[in-house]
């Protein structure tokens, strides 16, 4: 189990050229692997410090063990316990990836090689049951050979550094994002990883587009990146949706004017998503990148709920309106329980078939997405219908609609502009104006047609 325990994470370079098979690319990884080794990170933290590591096996010990015509496996021929306290005995290194252990990282010796050197050291390579090394072929990209078969040059090489991960050590709060994809590293890893990045950052200048290169935290950084770069268009946007709903549950006058219960109406929304995502959470489903979308997916549907309830409010008829506070309200829900409630359960349903998908992600997402919608209807029906009670009777003792503790005079009337729905009109306008005429009829037939809806 202590074992099990462990694994490691990937640090990867690549450099392409028309043939990297020449004393000045290699050279160039040897220096490149120098600096990745011994650069220090902030609190002083080196590869040594994270690397995950392996035996490291002296070649004397190799010719030792080897049979010179089978090579057979100690791990295989010896006995377990023997083998196993021989292996925890020897000396440990870090484990890499690296066509330089050929070289046995001798930067000295890197620096004479010639380019026949580096050809005949790949072809006359022979790999053992005991080396690091397995297969060069692996590291290299574009081959080409001679009519003998041997390797003459290659246009990509690859380098690979391993970290070491301690899973029951690892602090998701604290190897997490924003984006909500969690890393499974120590917060030392992270930290060197993050000095390793700056390191090929400012190497990959020195090349034009030739030189790749990716880290263990690399999907987590993009991702957190890629999911909050247009953080300020999304802020915008939440601005212009307030805007709006202002506009249409709103009245244009001191009394009528709905701002408190609008900005209420939008808390509603994110009241439902936090208790929805702390409910999915503590059944265990996870929180992926794709979930922070879900807010602005749930602003929709709840301004659509709270549009609904004010509309049956306002087609309340005269009768219905003469009614106590209570009865009204039970009026309104009449109308408007009846059309959230569909709407909001056909949504759920369409998203728990949703989540029968065999992508995990996906299947998180849908789930979330139907609690939250579920929780955005019960919020809608309680919380934000008693805020809409308690803001008619504000109205009705004339407080202000935008400060309420100032009280407006008794003999305050609403002026008759603001009387006028501004929205109705806007459509009645957009509808008679445009979409019933010739044009906009002949237009609105002619996408049909093109969409392919009006064949049969």
């Amino acid at each position: 189990m202590k074992t099990l325990e462990k694994g490691f994470r990937e640090e990867a370079i690549m450099i392409t050229a028309e043939d990297v098979l020449t004393p000045k690319v290699i050279q160039e990884l040897s220096e490149l692997d120098f600096r990745v080794r011994y650069t220090k990170t902030p609190s002083n933290l080196t590869l040594e410090n994270v690397c995950f590591e392996l035996p490291k096996i002296d070649r004397k010990l190799l010719d030792f063990m080897e049979d010179n015509s089978t090579k057979k496996d100690p791990s295989i021929q010896m006995d377990p316990a023997l083998y196993c306290s021989f292996v925890e005995a020897m000396k440990k290194e870090c484990y890499t990836r690296s066509i330089l252990e050929l070289w046995n990282f001798n930067r000295k010796k890197i620096r004479s090689l010639t380019k026949n050197d580096i050809v005949n050291q790949l072809n006359n390579y022979d790999s053992n049951y005991f080396g690091k090394l397995k297969d060069i072929n692996g590291l290299l990209g574009g081959i080409t050979r001679n009519e003998t078969g041997h390797i003459i040059s290659a246009t990509a090489i690859q380098n690979f550094w391993y970290l070491t991960i301690n899973f029951s050590a690892v602090d998701m709060d604290k190897s997490g994002n924003m984006a909500g994809t969690a890393d499974w590293a120590s917060e030392e890893a992270l930290e060197w990883e993050k000095t390793f990045l700056k390191i090929m950052e400012n190497v990959s200048l020195l090349y034009n587009n030739s030189f790749f290169y990716e880290s263990g935290r690399s999907f987590g950084d993009i991702s957190n990146a890629t999911m909050f770069q247009d953080m300020d268009k999304l802020c915008l946007g939440v601005i212009i949706m307030v805007l709006y709903v202002q506009l249409v549950i709103s009245k244009y006058n001191w009394l009528e004017a709905r701002f408190v219960l609008g900005s209420v109406g939008l808390l509603t929304i994110g009241m439902a998503f936090i208790v929805g995502a702390g409910l999915c959470s503590l059944f265990g489903l996870r929180y992926g990148p794709v979930h922070t979308s879900l807010p602005f997916l749930l602003m929709g549907l709840g301004v659509d709920d709270m549009f609904v309830i004010m509309a049956c409010w306002e087609e309340l008829t005269e009768e219905d309106k003469k009614l106590p506070i209570h009865e009204k309200v039970g009026m309104m829900l009449k109308h408007a329980g009846v059309s959230i409630s569909i709407t909001s359960l056909t949504d759920v349903i369409a998203f728990l078939i949703g989540a029968s998908t065999i992508l995990p992600c996906l299947e998180s997402f849908c789930i979330y997405a139907a609690v939250c919608v579920f929780t955005i209807f019960l919020f809608a029906i309680t919380f934000f219908v008693a805020c809409f009670v308690l803001d008619e009777h504000r109205i009705a003792k004339k407080r202000n609609g935008v400060l309420p503790w100032i009280v407006l005079p008794d003999d305050y009337k609403p002026n008759e502009c603001s009387q006028r729905n501004i929205s109705n009109n806007i459509f009645r306008v957009l509808y008679s104006k445009v979409v019933l005429t010739t044009p906009g009829k002949v237009s609105t037939l002619r996408e049909h047609f093109d969409s392919g809806e009006g064949r049969t």
